[in-house]
């Protein structure tokens, strides 16, 4: 009587280990190269004075929020100086703009910075 396997249960086991060793590489080379996400660049938005109060609070107008439709509200932005003030989840207009006010910001308070989240800053003057 001889030892060993049969030559057909051979030739299953080493098409099985080829098989499971091809599918393995796949998906480690489809694993190393797939594509990385890109950081998205920050919005750029614009921001300026409508009404510079002398006490109280001034109102400034928010543009070029994108995409045009998101709902905002002011936790999405954030000053250096006074406290920021906006409609409660406001729907942005097509022109993707919102208006809010800024407390104990006032004529001569000089420049402060409107920021937020994946929001470039831009500088408002009163």
């Amino acid at each position: 009587m001889r030892k060993g396997l049969s030559p057909i249960i051979a030739i299953v086991l080493i098409l099985a280990i080829t098989v499971i060793a091809g599918v393995t590489l796949y998906f480690w080379v489809i694993g190393t190269t797939a594509q990385q996400p890109t950081p998205s660049t920050p919005r750029t938005i614009t921001a300026r004075m409508i009404n510079c109060a002398e006490a109280g609070n001034s109102t400034m107008l928010i543009s070029n929020i994108s995409p045009p439709g998101r709902s905002v509200n002011s936790s999405h932005f954030k000053v250096t100086t006074g406290t920021l003030y906006c409609p409660q989840n406001v729907t942005m207009v097509s022109k993707g703009q919102i208006v809010c006010e800024i407390a104990n910001f006032t004529e001569g308070a000089g420049t402060a910075s409107i920021y937020g989240d994946n929001i470039a800053s831009a500088d408002i003057t009163c």
